[in-house]
């Protein structure tokens, strides 16, 4: 048996000479907001997903990844724009799409500072699946419909980029969600403390325009994420995780690039007894 199945499909509709925006349908929410020019693509950019986005980190990823979604966009001036998204995350998400959805809201100032352009994204989300607090796990069964699971996860976050000087941009990311809830883990049947509620990250891409390569380019980035004081109390041997990555992307024609990749990782899983981790790709 073969099994056909699309992506995305989705409407976009816009007005008012393009100043609003509106697509729906099947989406990628995860592209929809929490952008960045320095760091937003694992094809061309950094690839370990706490340099590329805050979604699957302090960001919950929806159960089927490409989902029931629309957003609403709006640019009145050249320098603002603001964004609205929604979503049925759930795993039943094409069954029941107003039941346990996800919204975000974002802002982004695009300002040209000393001639030079950045982007200064704020977002807020919020996740309607049911969690449960920390403190009421000792109570709770190992049903998602426990009569405990009332919770809604939220959080915000930032995400900003900016050309420092031609072909170079710094960027920085940073996002938090509440540090006190479990979710379910549909494999294991349970309820899990999410053991992090902090994630942020900074650094730059250059351009190779100044080794006469203009199309080519070069990135490092550094950041952590920060474990929440319940998952420490919970669990021995702890420590927040640190990430380093490099690339080089080499553009051998105009549709042809191969990239040269590092990470390094310090206390994965949050655990500082594991070994460092050092990938080449």
């Amino acid at each position: 048996q073969t099994d056909l199945t699309i992506s995305e499909a989705y409407y976009e509709f816009s007005f008012l000479k393009g100043r609003v925006t509106l697509d729906a349908g099947k989406m990628d929410i995860s592209v929809l907001f929490d952008e960045n020019e320095a760091a937003g693509d694992e094809t061309t950019q950094f690839l370990s997903n706490i340099f590329v986005k805050s979604m699957g980190l302090t960001i919950p990823e929806p159960d089927n990844f490409y989902c029931p979604a629309f957003m609403v966009k709006v640019d009145p001036v050249d320098w603002l724009e603001f964004r609205v998204v929604g979503a049925s995350v759930e795993d039943n998400n094409w069954e029941d799409i107003f039941t346990h959805g996800f919204g975000a809201a974002q802002v982004n100032f695009r300002p040209k500072i000393v001639g030079r352009q950045g982007n200064y994204r704020f977002y807020t989300w919020l996740d309607g699946r049911n969690h449960v607090k920390n403190s009421n796990l000792g109570i709770a069964s190992d049903d998602y419909n426990d009569t405990h699971a009332d919770e809604t996860q939220k959080g915000w976050g930032v995400s900003f980029d900016q050309e420092i000087k031609d072909g170079i941009i710094g960027f920085f990311r940073y996002s938090q969600t509440d540090d006190d809830l479990a979710s379910w883990n549909g494999d294991d049947m349970k309820w899990e403390r999410i053991p992090f509620d902090k994630v942020w990250s900074c650094g730059a891409q250059v351009s190779g325009e100044y080794w006469k390569r203009r199309d080519d380019a070069v990135g490092l980035a550094y950041g952590q994420v920060i474990l929440t004081d319940d998952y420490k109390r919970a669990n021995d041997h702890t420590a927040n995780e640190q990430y380093v990555e490099a690339y080089y992307r080499f553009q051998l024609h105009e549709r042809f690039a191969l990239t040269g990749d590092f990470q390094w990782i310090q206390n994965a899983g949050g655990d500082s007894q594991a070994s460092d981790i050092y990938i080449f790709g």
